[in-house]
């Protein structure tokens, strides 16, 4: 049947994305970072918050550096990432952050 084969290979493909952390399949997912038991990603594909439009800081007209980075925190003991500044950002100045090589593996 071609649509168990394909339903098949789309799970088998899910499964290497989540052990690679490199999506091939959705254009808008980063791997956040690592630990031993968690690792969180951001899909801003379809949803999201004000966060969703921070962009990677390679190929900005104006920045060669990020000024942004995504830290892991705990809110009301469920994990959650956040947005940390790393310097002061000018007033109106877009937020950037490193997307990281494995988002642009993808790519």
């Amino acid at each position: 049947n071609t649509k168990t084969q394909k339903e098949k290979e789309k799970k088998k493909e899910e499964e290497k994305e989540k052990e690679t952390g490199v999506y091939e399949t959705r254009e808008y997912v980063a791997a956040v970072f690592k630990t031993a038991t968690w690792t969180p990603f951001i899909d801003a594909q379809d949803a999201g918050n004000e966060t969703r439009f921070i962009n990677d800081f390679r190929g900005h007209p104006t920045h060669s550096v990020a000024n942004c980075c995504f830290s892991q925190t705990y809110l009301q003991g469920r994990p959650a990432i956040m947005v940390v500044v790393m310097h002061d950002v000018p007033e109106g100045s877009e937020l950037l952050v490193d997307y990281g090589d494995s988002y642009w593996k993808a790519s």
